[in-house]
C-alpha cells in the first residue's frame, strides 16, 4: 500500500470537530493519535484513578488498532504523558498487563492536559508487515 489510510471516524472535542485522525496507516506502519480515557461512545471519561484511565486508554487504543488489522502486540513505540509523577508506579502496573511479552519501546513525560481531570494520554506506532 503506497497511500495513507485514515483509521477511525471523525474526532470531536467538546462539540467541535477537530482536524485529527484517530490513526493513520501508511505502508506497514500505523500511527495512533493520543488516546485518553474514553468510552465506547467516544466520550472522555476522567472520573477514574490512574489505573482506570490507563486501562480505558489502552482498551480504546486496542480498538483503534483493530480497525487497522493490528493488535497491541504490533506496537513498536508508545509515548506516555502523565499528569502526576506519583502515578508512575500504578500506571506501570496497569500498562504491564497489556504488554506482557516483548513490550514496545517507550518514553514517559510529565505534562498538563487540556482537561484538568485527565491523568494520562498515550499514543503509539505499530508495525505489521503486509
Amino acid at each position: 500500500m503506497s497511500e495513507k489510510q485514515i483509521i477511525g471516524g471523525e474526532i470531536t472535542w467538546k462539540g467541535h470537530t477537530v482536524p485529527i485522525s484517530w490513526a493513520v496507516k501508511a505502508g506497514d506502519f500505523v500511527f495512533v493519535s493520543g488516546m485518553v480515557s474514553i468510552t465506547k461512545d467516544l466520550v472522555p471519561q476522567f472520573e477514574g484513578d490512574i489505573t482506570e484511565q490507563t486501562r480505558n486508554s489502552l482498551e480504546f487504543m486496542k480498538d483503534i488498532l483493530a480497525q487497522a488489522d493490528c493488535t497491541l502486540s504490533d506496537a513498536v513505540k508508545v509515548q506516555v504523558f502523565l499528569k502526576n509523577v506519583e502515578d508512575f508506579p500504578a500506571f506501570n502496573a496497569e500498562y504491564a498487563k497489556h504488554f506482557p511479552e516483548m513490550p514496545p519501546a517507550r518514553f514517559t513525560i510529565k505534562t498538563g492536559f487540556m482537561d484538568e481531570a485527565c491523568l494520562v494520554e498515550l499514543d503509539c506506532t505499530a508495525y505489521k508487515p503486509q
